[in-house]
């Protein structure tokens, strides 16, 4: 572009000396090609802004679609009553993935981790099982999280559901 703008430079002034253009003329040429120059230069970024919103605008739109597609691998009770602390609730956590995977239970308010599940095998899940602490009675709310691993041994989460807890005497 640089040598373009040079040999037309060069060309104007040729033309100038020849007495083809006035020297007013071939200021105004260039100052018309530099305005053109910003034109193309302005337009070029405005087009890549345009592809970096559009590409920002897909990743957002995967991300949510994946996050939709991993809701629909947790499925839990909303409220699970135990008689107290020691007992069993029914739980119903069932995953449709196709790897093994582990339900953990966690109190929100103290982050406390009160039920781990074994692993659990595709189309399987926990129907009913006791919690790993000894809640006093009340209601908590909690997060069922199910995590997976990754071929290296990373352990991530899948999807997450509410539920609450109610532990009666």
């Amino acid at each position: 572009m640089k040598e373009y703008k040079l040999r037309e430079c060069a060309r104007l002034r040729e033309c100038a000396k020849l007495g083809l253009i006035s020297p007013f003329d071939e200021r105004l040429i260039i100052a018309e090609y530099e305005t053109m120059k910003r034109r193309v230069l302005f337009g070029g970024i405005a087009l890549l802004l345009i592809l970096v919103l559009v590409v920002t605008a897909v990743v957002n739109i995967g991300k949510e679609l994946k996050k939709q597609e991993l809701e629909h691998k947790l499925t839990c009770s909303k409220v699970v009553v135990f008689t107290d602390g020691t007992a069993e609730g029914e739980l119903n956590i069932s995953t449709n993935i196709t790897e093994s995977a582990q339900a953990i239970i966690t109190v929100n308010e103290t982050g406390e981790v009160v039920y781990k599940s074994k692993l659990i095998e595709w189309l399987f899940g926990v129907d009913k099982d006791k919690l790993s602490a000894d809640l006093e009675p009340g209601r908590y709310e909690c997060t069922v999280t199910l995590i997976g691993w990754d071929d290296d041994g990373f352990e991530w989460e899948l999807a997450t559901r509410d539920m609450v807890i109610v532990v009666q005497q």
